[in-house]
């Protein structure tokens, strides 16, 4: 006699709740995804070099290595009295040491110049710094306008960015909870695969490319320089890439789990004898 098992079939309205907590894990995670990229380049330290390198951009026609346009201000430097100097007239609050102009390279002199008006920028808003940087109000007003585009890196953006993460994060956990509720067998680990594999390609393409800029400049976000665009794009394949790992490794464990389930499961011949 052989033996029989009775396989217990799942409610149908498991699938289509396996379904709807699927489309919520995508969307969710999509969401987490982009919003741990734009909080971790809203970090203080990313946002102000990055800032710094753009705003140095647009005051260096000739790139940030470019020597040849801080030569004046060397000479002058040499003449003037005192331990430091105000490297751009419009903005005398800004100085840098003499020692550091004689031994720093061209490109981090110039990030530490105008770092020194992106970060108190990321530290207390446009409209903030303008008050710390002149009394005048329309110096302020001026200079609010001129700034307003670097609002968008600032500490308050990071922590709206910081809460939307945690929050789209939490609601992913849940639905990736529900998702393996209603999946069965080895579907609790194909299903939440095959989600991440979704979740991934266009952030990690948009990644490689962003981190290998093309030698003729052209590009995703060309009007920004070369070094702002291959960190923003290593963060970004870093990220999408590590969830594409990760939805791989979960589908490869089903179907390791899939083929030693088989063999183990394979029925046994029969090796008794007859008489």
């Amino acid at each position: 006699m052989n033996d029989t098992s009775i396989v217990k079939s799942r409610p149908y309205w498991h699938v289509d709740l396996k379904w709807i907590a699927g489309i919520g894990l995508f969307t969710a995670l999509s969401a987490a995804l982009l919003l741990y990229n734009l909080s971790a380049i809203s970090e203080r330290e990313r946002a102000v070099k990055i800032s710094s390198t753009v705003v140095a951009s647009l005051f260096s026609r000739d790139g940030l290595d470019d020597e040849k346009g801080l030569e004046a201000l060397k000479q002058n430097a040499a003449l003037l009295p005192g331990d430091s100097v105000a490297p751009i007239e419009q903005f005398p609050f800004i100085t840098i040491s003499k020692t550091d102009l004689a031994t720093m390279s061209a490109h981090d002199l110039r990030l530490k110049i105008f770092s020194q008006i992106t970060g108190p920028i990321y530290d207390k808003g446009v409209e903030g710094a303008a008050e710390t940087f002149t009394s005048d109000p329309d110096e302020q007003k001026k200079f609010s306008q001129q700034a307003s585009v670097l609002t968008l890196l600032t500490s308050q953006t990071h922590r709206v960015l910081r809460m939307a993460f945690i929050a789209a994060v939490i609601l992913a956990v849940i639905e990736l909870a529900a998702l393996i509720f209603y999946s069965a067998g080895w579907g609790r680990l194909v299903s939440p695969a095959i989600v991440f594999l979704l979740a991934s390609p266009v952030g990690a393409v948009a990644g490689l490319l962003l981190s290998h800029p093309s030698a003729d400049g052209d590009g995703p976000l060309l009007a920004l320089p070369v070094v702002v665009v291959r960190d923003v794009g290593s963060l970004l394949s870093g990220s999408y890439v590590m969830v594409a790992i990760a939805g791989a490794s979960l589908l490869f464990i089903a179907l390791v789990g899939k083929i030693v389930q088989k063999i183990v499961q394979r029925p046994k011949p029969d090796t008794k004898t007859k008489v």
